[in-house]
């Protein structure tokens, strides 16, 4: 469609409604459950400077989280757009790539560059380091989801696998490797996990999405 020119990041909220991240636009997508457009998340009473969107995702309740490369921080939005408070990143990060929200409502932040994830209980202010520096384990990461059992999951796109940590940030395994053949990656994209253990893996540069059934 031609009002979502680059669609990096996709997201559902509570009603079955697709958000989508424009990566040229640096604006968010609102289509319904079929697909058809209605129209793009407006921001309303951000500080400065207008942010420049790398990713998001939408809590619970419908509330919006924005990552905000250019001015360092984590937006909170209401289902409206309206700004409701911000979260700077660590004055220590790198290249902050991608958040997540737990079930329990706390953030979580990837920086790229130093390969640790950052988290900030719900209702708090500051990040702070969750894990230690994980490049033993990844080459690059760039995305970052969480299952219902608070499990990280950590997509290391360069190396082209899966690096899962506890819910405490501790490491517990690298999973699938680089490759054409079913089960391997090329370049992974975006990953998600549903409540019956159902993990989804968008595997960019292989041109298809790959599903996997978590050992529980």
């Amino acid at each position: 469609m031609p009002q979502l020119t680059v669609p990096t990041r996709l997201q559902l909220d509570s009603k079955g409604d697709i958000y989508a991240l424009d990566s040229k636009l640096r604006r968010i997508a609102h289509l319904k459950g079929d697909g058809s457009f209605v129209g793009y998340l407006d921001l309303h009473g951000v500080p400065a400077p207008d942010p420049q969107a790398r990713s998001f995702r939408i809590g619970a309740d419908d509330q919006f989280y924005l990552l905000d490369i250019l001015g360092r921080r984590v937006l909170e939005l209401d289902p409206s757009g309206n700004f409701r408070r911000q979260l700077p990143f660590p004055a220590e990060a790198g290249f902050c790539s991608d958040l997540a929200v737990t079930r329990g409502g706390d953030l979580l932040l990837l920086d790229s560059l130093a390969s640790v994830v950052y988290a900030t209980s719900k209702g708090e202010a500051e990040f702070k380091p969750l894990s230690k520096d994980l490049k033993e384990y990844v080459s690059f990461a760039t995305y970052l989801t969480t299952d219902s059992r608070g499990t990280i999951f950590v997509m290391d796109q360069n190396g082209s696998s899966l690096v899962t940590l506890g819910p405490d940030g501790t490491y517990t395994g690298r999973l699938l490797a680089l490759g054409w053949k079913e089960g391997q990656l090329y370049y992974p994209a975006q990953i998600c996990v549903s409540d019956g253990g159902l993990l989804g893996i968008a595997d960019r540069n292989n041109s298809r999405a790959q599903f996997f059934e978590l050992i529980k």
